[in-house]
């Protein structure tokens, strides 16, 4: 093994050639054909991804069917790498690695395959949806380290509304009473 996270799907079609070769049953020459296949399949598109953050110079966006991710260095983590999670809603995770290779692949292996071409997190940001989300977590963040209570919680959570509705360029300040 190589370790290396650019060759992870092509190890794997290596392996399953390797006892594909050394196999006599058909049956299980069939299903080494079929993971070959798959492992292949796999390689190929991640292969297009790598390709697409070398090209884009670090600025990929994938997605995963309502989820979106992009990459970047950790800040709370010197010299460590992350993909951040959001959706429409605003950011919903993170996961960090210790290189951008092995974070590239971790958000493949949990899903996010499809190179978008678009600024999607620059296009949800402005939305009332992202700001609602965006307040939500944070007042969320804040309960679970006892910054606030749930009643304070709430409060801030009218207070906020309040403030995203009454934005001169929201159109959607006229439906909130």
């Amino acid at each position: 093994m190589r370790n290396d996270p650019a060759m992870y799907y092509q190890e794997q079609v290596e392996q399953w050639q390797l006892a594909l070769d050394e196999e006599d049953s058909e049956p299980n020459r069939n299903v080494y054909r079929q993971l070959r296949y798959e492992a292949a399949s796999l390689n190929a598109q991640y292969q297009r991804v790598l390709h697409a953050h070398i090209s884009m110079y670090g600025a990929l966006t994938l997605s995963s069917t309502d989820n979106y991710c992009i990459f970047s260095e950790d800040a709370s983590e010197s010299g460590r790498f992350r993909y951040q999670v959001f959706n429409k809603t605003g950011f919903i995770g993170h996961t960090t690695r210790d290189t951008v290779g092995e974070v590239l692949l971790e958000a493949f292996k949990d899903g996010f395959r499809t190179i978008e071409s678009s600024f999607v997190l620059g296009e949800f940001s402005r939305t009332v949806e992202w700001q609602r989300g965006s307040l939500v977590n944070d007042l969320v963040q804040k309960v679970n380290r006892g910054i606030l209570s749930y009643d304070e919680a709430n409060l801030e959570h009218e207070a906020g509304l309040k403030r995203i509705y009454a934005q001169p360029d929201n159109v959607f300040a006229a439906f909130v009473s």
